[in-house]
């Protein structure tokens, strides 16, 4: 009967959450690329060489072709239930306690669905959000052969066609690779001789996801929109005087100003769980960042931020032109990340544990500063921060995690979890 119930409870929340996301889907219509592709009268298979030759997502942009000559109600339905899938996969990889369930429910709902808008949401969505999916799918599966030593044929072909198509976007195959690299460095040595059928996998996926990467990167239209000017004359002429150096600095700037000096929930949840779990181990560093967010929300998000002519309503920092307080912004976000380097080592007492909190902030930080060395850097707008922002939700997983070694009532531990999401929900 206890059972039964704890049961009803998880499944209760997949379905809230499939409710609320068609809730948040129903308003949605055909805009921006979306409407342009919808024009276009091709078949899906001239459409899949059309973006082969033109931009080398052929997999991605296919897909959302695929969809938009579909009923839309169609689209919304699947979309919903894929971001169920990713929380219930999310919650396999963490355990098989029906807390993770509700859990993993109430992180995906924070995330802001209004960055799928910028370039239409079918075509956001299969460009963005799909390939973190299949990242996650692939890496339950991962888990799965781990625990089991085993993977049915089916997993295995999801595995590769989930291989393919994070690979064919340049941010979620940087990801994908990098931490099938680092996975195959830290498990596959270790687990040569215990488990030879887990480690030979591991390094055959890795070797995969390399080879994929690299059909997607050398592809003819990924080629062309490397070398072509068309882009950066449209979108940000000046960026051919930026050196290597300007690169980096406006990715860096741009990234953390919307992650920390504009409203991101999954990021205040991050601080709030360091700073809580920081203060109980006596980590005193690991509150800095809290205090630090906390400080700029109260003083106001627009005072630390610049927003230039050309930059379409992205936030950035300027420390050269524009005085004191984006200076200050700066050097904070340089203080909020090093004490949140240095206050997940002091806090965090499980070594994997933590190695796999920096390999995900190192993906979240990397795939959107690689967004510097593209003249799209602002014209491709929020939605490149949807593979990092994923990332950030996982290691808010991982936080509770380590919270919940602590040996605290799992009643009260799930309390705590839906009053922060329920207050952060209201404040919306």
């Amino acid at each position: 009967m206890i059972n039964c119930r704890k049961k009803n409870r998880g499944d209760l929340a997949y379905v809230g959450l499939f409710i609320l996301m068609l809730l948040v889907h129903m308003p949605w219509d055909v805009i921006s690329d979306d409407a342009v592709n919808l024009e276009l009268e091709l078949s899906w298979a001239d459409y899949f060489v059309r973006q082969w030759r033109e931009n080398g997502r052929y997999f991605t942009d296919s897909l959302a072709y695929m969809f938009l000559k579909g009923p839309l109600l169609v689209w919304k339905v699947v979309d919903s239930l894929l971001y169920v899938l990713l929380a219930k996969m999310a919650a396999y990889l963490l355990g098989k306690d029906r807390f993770w369930d509700i859990v993993c429910c109430m992180m995906t709902a924070l995330f802001p669905f209004e960055y799928m808008i910028s370039a239409g949401y079918i075509a956001t969505s299969a460009n963005y959000m799909y390939p973190v999916l299949c990242i996650v799918l692939i890496s339950a599966c991962l888990k799965k052969l781990y625990v089991e030593e085993r993977i049915t044929l089916r997993q295995g072909i999801c595995v590769i066609l989930a291989t393919m198509y994070s690979t064919n976007h340049e941010q979620t195959g940087v990801a994908l690779t990098g931490g099938l690299i680092c996975a195959a460095v830290c498990l596959g040595r270790r687990e040569r001789v215990k488990k030879p059928v887990f480690a030979g996998i591991l390094y055959g996926e890795m070797a995969l996801a390399l080879l994929c990467f690299g059909i997607s990167f050398f592809s003819p239209g990924h080629l062309g929109r490397m070398q072509s000017v068309v882009e950066m004359e449209v979108w940000l002429p000046q960026y051919a005087q930026w050196s290597t150096a300007a690169k980096l600095y406006r990715g860096y700037t741009s990234t953390v100003a919307v992650l920390f000096f504009q409203r991101q929930d999954l990021v205040t949840v991050f601080v709030a769980l360091l700073g809580a779990l920081s203060f109980k181990r006596k980590a005193w560093a690991g509150m800095i960042p809290l205090i630090a967010v906390t400080a700029v929300k109260i003083i106001g998000y627009d005072r630390f931020v610049v927003f230039f002519p050309y930059s379409r309503g992205m936030p950035d920092i300027d420390f050269l032109e524009n005085g004191m307080a984006p200076g200050i912004a700066l050097a904070l976000s340089a203080v909020i990340i090093g004490c949140t380097v240095w206050g997940l080592y002091r806090a965090v007492t499980n070594k994997g544990r933590l190695a796999v909190l920096y390999v995900l902030l190192f993906i979240a930080a990397c795939t959107r500063e690689m967004m510097g060395f593209s003249a799209t850097i602002y014209a491709s707008s929020f939605r490149t921060f949807t593979c990092s922002l994923f990332a950030v939700l996982m290691g808010n997983l991982v936080l509770i995690k380590e919270w919940m070694e602590e040996g605290e009532n799992q009643l009260c531990r799930m309390y705590l979890v839906i009053g922060l999401t329920a207050g952060i929900w209201m404040g919306r």
